[in-house]
């Protein structure tokens, strides 16, 4: 499934390569699993700082010019100009490796009405609620943290046992075994919908099972990466010697790993390439698979699975599947087992007692920077919303936006998309053939708001209280089989791949859908009670972004239907490929930090959708006669639009996460998020009277939608 999403968030990022497959946008693994995307270690309390960060933005029907840096000109650089003044007043909490002041912010908030959504639930003082007691008891199982500190590594017993017992005969059923438990290894399984044909979904195997980040992470060796490569061998030698080996050994079982993972990533596809839809499509049958890896039974493993017989199969890598086949018959069966061992204990040692728990938290650190551990709660809110997202979705909704405002939101995306079928016959580059085409695809679009139609059954879900290492594993094994479950069915488009609560959005080429959580439509995003001009600027432009992502250089090779296919005259296509080749350009000259550019290829996509977006959103507005007449805090419609657009994005990042997203994020950083598509807009430098030589005025303008 490519899912194309507004943002991606920092577990994301950590874990993508853990959970076997961060697709665009947003990380979601091949085979989803609830709980080992986000992992992320958290312990100590400190109660009062959610309230005081939520308190402290202001949420009224103005904009705050408190934001502002007045004495940065708007033409000069609108994003410093624009977040100054709060960058520079808002320092980043010692438990975050960044802050954003409306994706954190909002996050913040809605983990506080989770937690007490979930606090009422265990006290027992809400009835009626679907899955309650579920709920209750895998969030209280994950509180107690004297009984889990009490168990210390006993709860791997089971899957180092597991391990144990492998044989080179056993293979394909010990790795089916893994995978069902959320632990990854060497590749990962799952449903995808036939790309052919989108109404059917067949099975996928994609790389993974490597610890760094990316596979880019194992042969950099600028300063920085090589001490990142460092403290992850520390990092796995300290988790093999917490799990009983002696130090010396623990030692050259991490530098042994680590060179087992190499050898993996040496055959990976770069993120780049993963990006082309052409060169992820290889479907095949099982005879074809085994014939391209031979060494290793696939029938074993997908009869472990429980996987459909006959159900065709999509090979995402095929030349990383094809060097398994080496790595099988050329590994001793030993170092097998040690890569296994690690990718247990990576997978889980954020769900042990404190000492695992400590040891992943160092490694995030040294990642992102990220100086103190997030309250114990948080992760556990979190563990409930991946595990049983549409469950406790349910009274989140209520308490929130709730059915009431979706009517109003609808009203914004279908301005959007008028805006849309509005600028097509204004593309000189484009033809008749194509347009006539495009109009269809816009028209076809599904667009799900707040919340899905049909509630997720979470019948059979086996929940025990206190026991917190138990539920991890039943609720991934329990997800597993969901997900295997929908190959070879048709294709459930009722489906939503973001819980409700989610602070984000995203488009799926394969089903031409757009879904807009609850979580999001919330200030600064999106409040009946802004100016509309400020609510196109925010959540119009996420919904016009949302839109793009159809006709970027990955969604436009999907037809209305969502089938991969070449719906595109020649001449369209160069006429395509030559304009986005120009925002390549663009943003491949920007430095992020220190000597590092963004990559304008991994980011081409994002870039696409942010500046087609804001033309989009700005067009909506301008149709709108109530939204172009009322601006906001002394601003005209115009400069509020920009403003409030700007405000979605002040961002203060560490260092270290700066690094690591311009490495493997497919997002632009914020600041180039805000200035890169402005630069291009003539309706920006209206708006503020800027003139040729402003660094907000680029000499060659880019333009595409």
């Amino acid at each position: 499934m490519r899912i194309r999403a507004l943002s991606v968030s920092p577990a994301a990022l950590l874990f993508a390569s853990a959970t076997a497959l961060c697709l665009l946008g947003a990380c979601v693994p091949a085979t989803p699993g609830p709980v080992s995307a986000p992992t992320m270690p958290t312990m100590p309390t400190m109660e009062a700082a959610p309230q005081t960060r939520v308190a402290a933005y202001a949420q009224g029907p103005g904009l705050d010019r408190s934001v502002l840096d007045e004495g940065t000109k708007p033409c000069t650089d609108f994003y410093q100009h624009a977040c100054g003044g709060w960058m520079k007043n808002t320092p980043i909490p010692d438990d975050k490796s960044s802050w954003t002041r409306s994706f954190s912010v909002i996050d913040e908030q809605n983990k506080l009405l989770l937690r007490a959504i979930l606090d009422e639930l265990v006290a027992q003082k809400s009835q009626g609620v679907a899955y309650g007691k579920e709920m209750a008891d895998l969030y209280g199982a994950c509180t107690d943290e004297a009984l889990i500190n009490a168990r210390g590594g006993a709860p791997l017993d089971g899957l180092f046992k597991t391990v144990k017992a492998l044989t080179v005969g056993n293979l394909p059923e010990t790795l089916a075994a893994l995978h069902a438990n959320g632990i990854p290894g060497f590749f990962s399984y799952g449903p995808t919908p036939d790309a052919k044909d989108s109404s059917q979904m067949i099975g996928d195997i994609v790389q993974g099972g490597i610890g760094l980040p990316d596979r880019d992470y194992y042969f950099d060796d600028d300063t920085k990466s090589k001490e990142l490569q460092a403290a992850y061998r520390t990092y796995l030698a300290n988790l093999f010697a917490l799990s009983g080996k002696k130090p010396d050994e623990a030692k050259q079982l991490a530098e042994d790993v680590y060179g087992f993972e190499k050898r993996l990533a040496e055959h990976m596809m770069n993120k780049v390439d993963r990006r082309d839809p052409q060169k992820v499509t290889n479907k095949m049958d099982l005879a074809k698979v085994e014939a391209l890896a031979p060494g290793f039974s696939w029938k074993a493993y997908l009869s472990a699975q429980k996987a459909p017989e006959g159900v065709a199969i999509n090979v995402s890598m095929v030349e990383y599947v094809k060097a398994l086949s080496a790595r099988f018959a050329t590994e001793p069966l030993t170092a097998v087992k040690s890569y296994l061992q690690a990718r247990i204990l990576t997978a889980t040692a954020s769900q042990l007692s404190k000492p695992f728990d400590d040891e992943a938290f160092a490694y995030k650190k040294a990642l992102t920077g990220q100086k103190a551990r997030e309250d114990r709660w948080k992760r556990c809110v979190g563990l409930v919303d991946d595990a049983m997202g549409e469950a406790l979705a349910r009274p989140f909704v209520e308490k929130t936006l709730g059915d009431g405002g979706k009517a109003d939101v609808q009203k914004l995306i279908t301005s959007i998309e008028a805006a849309m079928e509005q600028r097509l016959p204004l593309l000189a580059w484009m033809d008749d053939e194509t347009r006539t085409k495009a109009f269809e695809k816009v028209r076809a679009i599904v667009n799900k708001v707040v919340h899905p139609s049909r509630w997720r059954n979470y019948d059979g879900l086996a929940v025990k209280a206190g026991d917190h290492f138990a539920n991890v594993l039943a609720a991934e094994a329990f997800e597993s089989a969901r997900q295997v479950a929908k190959i070879g069915k048709p294709v459930d488009k009722e489906e939503w791949f973001m819980s409700p609560p989610q602070v984000n959005a995203y488009y799926d080429p394969q089903t031409n859908q757009m879904v807009f959580p609850a979580g999001i439509l919330q200030p600064p995003f999106y409040a009946p009670a802004h100016a509309k001009s400020a609510n196109y600027g925010a959540i119009g432009m996420v919904m016009g972004h949302e839109l793009t992502h159809g006709f970027d250089d990955e969604g436009r090779q999907f037809d209305a239907q969502g089938n991969l296919t070449d719906w595109w005259t020649p001449g369209c296509v160069k006429g395509f490929e030559e304009r986005a080749g120009c925002v390549v350009e663009q943003f491949g000259a920007y430095v992020a930090i220190d000597d590092l550019h963004v990559n304008g290829k991994l980011t081409l996509g994002e870039n696409l959708a942010d500046l087609g977006g804001i033309n989009l959103a700005y067009q909506a507005m301008m149709n709108d006669p109530e939204a172009r007449a009322t601006g906001s805090a002394g601003f005209t419609p115009q400069q509020t639009f920009f403003y409030a657009y700007a405000h979605a994005w002040c961002t203060n990042q560490r260092p270290e996460m700066q690094r690591l997203r311009v490495k493997t994020d497919p997002h632009s950083p914020p600041k180039f998020r805000v200035n890169g598509p402005l630069t291009n807009l003539p309706e920006f430098r209206e708006a503020f009277s800027c003139v040729a030589g402003d660094g907000m005025v680029r000499e060659n303008s880019c333009r595409v939608w």
